[in-house]
């Protein structure tokens, strides 16, 4: 997580090092006036291949949050990479529901996702909309 952010796990797979993310539950928490919400964001075509599964968010609120759900797997901050090629990260076995949020922005779900490696068994349930 970092400044502005609420759930944030990112900039994952741009080095070959680095480990697989899973196990993750967020569950009764609060976040107000943020750059962002449930974020998950991988690099494009970057030698890392690992996988970020097994995430639960549940019974979160989010109060004037910008970017609210965003899932993006072609990730690249001020063109610092190369979109040649579809990502091989992938994003796997995630669970949200339960979410209340105000937005403040016009997007409030959005997926990006890589040709060759989709999102996969994503579970969006109950999100309230205010």
């Amino acid at each position: 997580m970092g400044p502005g952010h609420d759930i944030n796990i990112g900039s994952l797979g741009k080095n070959v090092h680095e480990k697989r993310v899973n196990g993750i539950r967020v569950e009764g928490c609060t976040f107000t006036n943020t750059h962002n919400g449930i974020r998950i964001k991988t690099w494009p075509y970057e030698p890392g291949t690992i996988t970020i599964s097994d995430l639960h968010v549940i019974n979160v609120t989010m109060v004037n949050a910008g970017n609210p759900i965003v899932f993006h797997q072609k990730y690249c901050p001020w063109n610092l990479c190369l979109v040649v090629k579809s990502s091989l990260k992938q994003i796997n076995d995630v669970e949200i529901n339960n979410v209340t949020c105000t937005s403040a922005t016009p997007n409030v779900i959005t997926f990006i996702c890589s040709k060759d490696k989709p999102c996969d068994n994503i579970r969006i349930g109950t999100i309230h909309l205010k």
